[in-house]
C-alpha cells in the first residue's frame, strides 16, 4: 500500500508539473483532430488513384483487342539464321527490301542472270541474322499479354532441320529463348 501510494503522489505531482510548465492539453487535442482528418483525406485520395488505375487498365485491355483484332489473329514470321562454321557454302545474297520482306538470291540458277534466281518473300515481321532472343521476344510478347487476358495463343516454330527453332524457342542458358522468356513472364504478372 504504502508503494502504491508513493507512486500515485509520483503521479499526481507529474501532472501538477505539466499544468504548471504550461502544457495544452487542447492544443494536443486539436493536433490529432487534424491528423486523423489529413489520413482520412489521403485514404480518399488512394482510393481515387486505384480507381484511376483500374479504368486506365481495362482502356489498355480495350486498346490491345483493337490491335488484336487489327493486326488479325495469325501472324507469320521469319528469322534468318546464321550460317554456321562448318563446310556449309552459299553461293548467294539475302537481303531485305522491307521489315516484313526477304529477297534471297542464287548465283547458281538455271535460266541465267540474278532475276532468275531471286525468289521474294512477304511476312508479319523478318528478322535478320543479327537479331537477338530479345528483338524476337519483344514482338512475339503481346501473345502473351493475350494468353494472360484469356484468349487463345500459340507460338509455333517451323522450318527443316538445322533451321534454328530450338535455338529461337529455348535459346542457350545465357540467352533464352522465347519459351522461357514466356514463363518468366507469365510468373511475374
Amino acid at each position: 500500500i504504502k508503494q502504491t501510494k508513493q507512486q500515485h503522489r509520483l503521479m499526481a505531482d507529474a501532472v501538477k508539473a505539466s499544468i504548471a510548465s504550461g502544457f495544452e492539453w487542447r492544443a494536443l487535442s486539436d493536433a490529432v483532430g487534424q491528423l486523423t482528418r489529413s489520413v482520412g483525406n489521403a485514404d480518399s485520395r488512394v482510393r481515387a488513384a486505384e480507381q484511376h488505375a483500374e479504368s486506365e487498365r481495362m482502356r489498355c485491355e480495350r486498346l490491345q483487342d483493337q490491335v488484336q483484332s487489327i493486326k488479325g489473329n495469325i501472324r507469320v514470321f521469319a528469322r534468318v539464321r546464321r550460317l554456321p562454321h562448318t563446310s556449309f557454302v552459299f553461293d548467294g545474297s539475302c537481303s531485305y527490301p522491307e521489315e516484313d520482306s526477304l529477297s534471297i538470291t542464287d548465283a547458281d540458277a538455271p535460266g541465267g542472270g540474278k532475276a532468275a534466281g531471286r525468289k521474294s518473300f512477304t511476312f508479319d515481321r523478318v528478322f535478320k541474322q543479327d537479331a537477338t532472343q530479345q528483338h524476337v521476344y519483344r514482338d512475339v510478347r503481346p501473345l502473351v499479354l493475350s494468353a494472360l487476358e484469356g484468349y487463345n495463343a500459340c507460338i509455333l516454330a517451323y522450318g527443316q532441320t538445322g533451321s534454328g527453332k530450338t535455338h529461337t524457342m529455348q535459346g542457350p542458358e545465357s540467352d533464352p529463348g522465347v519459351t522461357l522468356r514466356t514463363l518468366r513472364d507469365l510468373f511475374q504478372q
